[in-house]
């Protein structure tokens, strides 16, 4: 019996992991089980690398946008750090998002974001940085969820490996992308503060679908309408790989979100970003 071939490292191909769908319906729950799962593959994968001669180095940015900012949920627990939008001055605060004009016109980073090295390290490196940006991160009570996400979460792992003898490069990133929830608030009964954060949402939402639906017509989207899209942006353009998970509620009461998470499903499924591409270079 011939073995199986193991599979090539794909490292060096930037891909994404959407979570979309109503508040309540599971999405943090499987962002929780996903991590180390994405963690644990691209330690195989950088191990398999390794034993070809190349140097891997793996590091981890947490991220969310609330209210329309970008917060960094590594940054120290005395700070937290605001943004600098697209190149305009924001409030206190050193972050600042911007278009990564040495890789290519979609590549978008949040600058001076908090990087941790979690390759080479174990486990519970890791699992120790996703718990110190969960308990960060924003949330609050609504009559639909007692811990509702109020922000969308981006956790990425960005991967850097070098081959001294060949003098190759490789870069790449995974993006595990942790959307806030819509909701209505008839429903969700907020008002005040948790109507502002559901309003801010509830657009920022609108604004990926009005990307979404632009992409599957194979016209040319507008990402700067939201900070959300404008973080989305590689995520959302050619030359990567990236999967959408609809989480939907199973109660009768949410049948009217359920749909529209199903249309929202079906219209991305149109979308074709095209063959992925590795970034790969010379030393």
């Amino acid at each position: 019996m011939r073995r199986a071939a193991r599979p090539r490292p794909r490292i060096g191909v930037n891909g994404s992991v959407i979570l979309f769908g109503q508040t309540g319906s599971g999405k943090t729950y499987t962002m929780e089980h996903l991590l180390p799962c994405a963690r644990e593959r691209v330690q195989t994968a950088c191990e398999q690398l390794l034993a070809s001669g190349w140097e891997c180095e793996v590091t981890l940015t947490c991220v969310e946008t609330y209210n329309g900012r970008v917060y960094d949920l590594l940054a120290s627990e005395d700070v937290r750090a605001k943004p600098k939008a697209f190149g305009h001055a924001g409030s206190t605060g050193s972050l600042r998002v911007r278009l990564d004009s040495a890789a290519n016109s979609t590549a978008v980073f949040v600058d001076n974001a908090e990087r941790k090295t979690i390759f080479p390290g174990d486990a519970e490196v890791f699992n120790n940085l996703i718990a110190r940006a969960t308990r960060r991160r924003a949330v609050g009570e609504t009559l639909m969820n007692a811990k509702s996400s109020r922000s969308h979460a981006i956790y990425t792992l960005h991967i850097e490996c070098a081959h001294n003898e060949k003098r190759l490069r490789r870069r790449g990133k995974l993006d595990l992308v942790d959307l806030a929830g819509s909701e209505r608030p008839e429903r969700s009964g907020v008002n005040g503060t948790r109507l502002k954060e559901t309003a801010k949402v509830n657009n920022s939402l609108s604004e990926l679908r009005n990307v979404i639906r632009k992409l599957a017509a194979k016209g040319k989207p507008t990402y700067r309408n939201s900070m959300l899209t404008k973080l989305l942006r590689p995520a959302l353009s050619a030359g990567g790989k990236t999967l959408l998970i609809v989480n939907v509620s199973p109660t009768e009461e949410s049948r009217e979100e359920t749909r529209g998470s199903l249309l929202f499903a079906q219209m991305s499924k149109e979308v074709e970003l095209g063959k992925a591409k590795k970034n790969v270079g010379h030393a």
